[in-house]
């Protein structure tokens, strides 16, 4: 305790405001991780670069772990769970590629994408 009183003791009364207000607005729904731990969309987007990348390259694990890190960062982006169903129906675990390309749609229901892949579910 004493440490971490020596660390943070110094801690301003604007400062002490300033994060009980963020841990407040992310309490009530009002931020995301990704906004609470200062991801900006740049880094959002190389993550997902690079668990694409994981994906082409059929490392299926490591992009799943990628894609299901980022859908809990940002959990509205639809493309994280679009990605989740794609490396789900590439292992044939259907009813979960079935249940994530659901997810990215009722995140956009204009996503082309997770309609047509859904629909090779199906087949």
């Amino acid at each position: 305790m004493e440490r971490l009183q020596k660390k943070y003791g110094a801690v301003t009364k604007e400062e002490a405001d300033s994060a009980y207000e963020t841990i407040q607005r992310f309490i009530q729904g009002k931020m995301t991780w990704g906004q609470l731990f200062n991801f900006t969309t740049k880094e959002m987007h190389d993550i997902a670069e690079i668990g694409y990348g994981y994906f082409k390259d059929t490392h299926y694990d490591k992009a799943e772990q990628i894609f299901k890190g980022l859908a809990v960062l940002d959990p509205d982006h639809y493309y994280y769970r679009q990605m989740l169903g794609a490396i789900f129906r590439k292992r044939n675990q259907l009813e979960d590629a079935e249940a994530h390309y659901n997810d990215a749609l009722a995140r956009n229901k204009d996503d082309v994408v997770s309609y047509t892949n859904r629909g090779e579910v199906y087949l």
